[in-house]
């Protein structure tokens, strides 16, 4: 039957076959999961497409060219640096009027060039890029995901930029997805409280009496803590 854990009170009103426990941490940690289970849940049902999406198989999407030169090469944007210099920049932006502060941005990339760089920026008004990264000797394909929170949503502008080093690098990005969705703030543990409170619970479940029999036993606890 439930028993009292560190001098909580618990009073349990029945229990059908199976000694059970029921301390507080558990009760906690099942609570936790079950929100967490319901925020995910939320997300996915309500996240069913990209808020902007392209995959250059056709066109460039209306990307804005701010600086250098992109062009669809194998369904895919790559940076035209057949006729840069080293330190040229090659920055393009998404043309999406964003509803929301919040969310993130996905793609795919190549990138080949040792002393070149790209980054992504997300805010307008951010002192620092939310992604970069250097390119490498020998070009990898990558998908990258980039979460982004900023001050507003006229804040919100998603730019790729890339400068170009002395070797000439191979650019290639593809599959940009933007997904803007509802904040949520992170479960943050609560130190235990001195004041008195009450919760009620109730668990039922089915427990075959073998791995390979069918029958099952009914185990049901309803519990009450003060604590």
């Amino acid at each position: 039957m439930c028993s009292a854990v560190q001098q909580r009170s618990v009073h349990c009103m029945s229990v059908v076959i199976h000694h059970f426990e029921c301390p507080k941490r558990v009760i906690m940690e099942l609570y936790k999961r079950i929100t967490i289970f319901a925020i995910i849940y939320t997300g996915v049902c309500l996240a069913v497409g990209p808020d902007w999406s392209c995959d250059f198989e056709e066109d460039n999407c209306g990307i804005i060219d701010e600086e250098g030169s992109w062009t669809i090469y194998n369904g895919a944007l790559k940076a035209n640096v057949s006729t840069s210099s080293s330190g040229d920049m090659f920055i393009f932006s998404i043309p999406h009027t964003f509803t929301l502060p919040r969310g993130n941005v996905s793609f795919v990339y190549v990138f080949g060039g040792s002393d070149s760089s790209m980054s992504v920026k997300v805010c307008r008004e951010a002192s620092e890029h939310a992604f970069t990264t250097d390119g490498m000797g020998s070009s990898t394909t990558v998908t990258e995901v980039v979460p982004y929170s900023c001050a507003s949503k006229m804040d919100v502008e998603i730019t790729f930029i890339v400068r170009r080093g002395s070797v000439p690098p191979l650019i290639i990005v593809d599959s940009i997805q933007i997904y803007e969705t509802p904040y949520v703030d992170p479960l943050v543990t609560k130190q235990p409280s001195t004041e008195s409170t009450s919760t009620n619970f109730l668990f039922k479940a089915h427990t075959p009496t073998s791995y390979t029999g069918n029958s099952t036993t009914s185990l049901e606890c309803k519990c009450h803590f003060r604590y």
